[in-house]
């Protein structure tokens, strides 16, 4: 085995303990949680068996199983990018949102106040 083949597989297992302590916090679902999971425990198998990124590429049509990997890998990048922007742009509009309410019973209230 290799120094990176170990980096890899402690860094894998370190990230397997981390999604743990996330889904014990109740930060990440059950089903969350299982993704997290099978995907380290898949970059294991692909770091200590890397002939099986062979398979997948034969079996998805990429000459390599390094570019079928790259491949998806940037594809699941992008969507999480994805995922991220409109999950951001969620909050900001509920931020907006809460200010103008905000800003509104701000509003009524100082009027009411000058009024009485």
């Amino acid at each position: 085995m290799t120094l990176i083949q170990i980096f890899l597989i402690v860094f894998a297992l370190f990230a397997m303990t981390r999604v743990v302590i996330q889904f014990r916090k109740g930060a990440l679902s059950l089903a969350v949680l299982f993704l997290w999971i099978l995907f380290w425990a898949l970059v294991g198998v692909v770091v200590l068996l890397p002939k099986t990124t062979d398979v997948f590429a034969q079996l998805v049509g990429v000459g390599r199983g390094v570019d079928a990997i790259m491949y998806m890998a940037i594809l699941a990048l992008f969507y999480l990018v994805f995922r991220l922007y409109v999950a951001i742009e969620h909050i900001e509009q509920e931020i907006t949102g809460f200010v103008r309410a905000t800003a509104v019973q701000s509003s009524k209230k100082q009027n009411d106040q000058e009024s009485s």
